[in-house]
């Protein structure tokens, strides 16, 4: 009988364990591999988008008053029925259809109004807004409009975000589908011109000038920059000035802009109660009838036939 020793039983035993490699045979580097971490990833900045849009609200200053003076003066020719009227229908009809499908909804819009805008207008606007789960209607006394106005953004602000996104929207205009996605892209895209100097400017400049003729509503596809529709201004959170702090016409003065001018993005009303002067298109400028039906439709969910028939009843009223 052989006999093993301790000892060569032990080197026995690491044999029997020890990994055999052939010519062919895989082999492994006992020198340990240095692994590369990937690049971190760029962090997404929160951007706080809010909107402000005033319906006839009475404050001082803010608006063509037309010879009005006084309080009571500003306030007759604010709540006039029939000017409210005509309001009413452009806000339904034109300002709220893309709000609502916006395909980006993270935005928030607060509709100013006065405290004292009478009804049936006032139940109406709230009947209204009770379907863009993103609207805050605020109702304020008459005050410095600008003040007021900053005030009430403030308040729409949200905390902890890094960059505020904040756009004014009127009561007869609309701004595209996409036009929350967009802001938020182009701050992502451009978003080095914003850090130089904490504020920034996006002016859309492409959309469609829509006219209550009373035959019937046209309107031209045009190209205009710093109109205050499709605007958006990209501020420090706790700027000292909002978005009514900047002429739009005047915004390139004081922040650096930049105009895209690629798609229709904004919808401007012309009517008999626009408190600022607009040229009406001549009528070789208007687009046809079937290009303006498809654009309203698509980029801002606004049923022409339906606003023809509201103006309509309105005019014949």
């Amino acid at each position: 009988m052989r006999v093993i020793s301790s000892t060569a039983s032990k080197a026995a035993a690491s044999d029997a364990f020890r990994p055999r490699f052939h010519p062919g045979a895989v082999q492994f580097s006992a020198v340990p591999r240095k692994v590369t971490a990937p690049p971190p990833q760029p962090s997404v900045p929160l951007i706080d988008v809010v909107g402000l849009c005033r319906f006839s609200y009475l404050g001082e200053g803010g608006f063509r008053t037309h010879g009005a003076t006084t309080l009571q003066e500003r306030r007759n020719l604010l709540y006039d029925p029939r000017r409210l009227a005509s309001r009413m229908i452009w806000f339904e009809h034109v300002f709220l259809p893309a709000l609502c499908v916006q395909t980006d909804p993270d935005f928030t819009l607060v509709v100013l109004t006065g405290d004292d805008l009478p009804d049936p207008f006032r139940s109406q606007l709230q009947s209204l807004l009770a379907h863009l789960p993103q609207a805050r209607l605020v109702f304020r006394p008459p005050g410095p409009h600008r003040d007021v106005c900053a005030e009430v953004l403030r308040g729409a602000s949200t905390p902890g975000a890094d960059v505020t996104a904040q756009f004014r929207l009127d009561d007869d205009d609309a701004v595209a589908i996409d036009y929350v996605a967009r802001i938020r892209q182009d701050f992502v895209a451009l978003s080095a011109l914003y850090a130089e100097s904490g504020r920034f400017a996006v002016d859309c400049s492409m959309g469609i000038l829509l006219d209550d003729a009373r035959v019937a509503v046209t309107g031209q596809v045009l190209r205009h920059a710093f109109w205050s529709c499709a605007m958006t201004l990209y501020l420090e959170p706790g700027d000292l000035m909002q978005a009514l702090d900047f002429p739009h016409h005047k915004v390139w003065q004081q922040m650096p802009t930049l105009t895209r001018s690629d798609r229709p993005m904004f919808v401007r009303g012309a009517h008999q109660t626009n408190d600022s002067r607009i040229t009406r298109p001549e009528p070789a400028a208007l687009a046809p009838r079937a290009r303006l039906e498809r654009l309203l439709q698509s980029r801002f969910r606004i049923d022409l036939t339906r606003l023809e028939t509201a103006l309509a009843a309105f005019h014949a009223a």
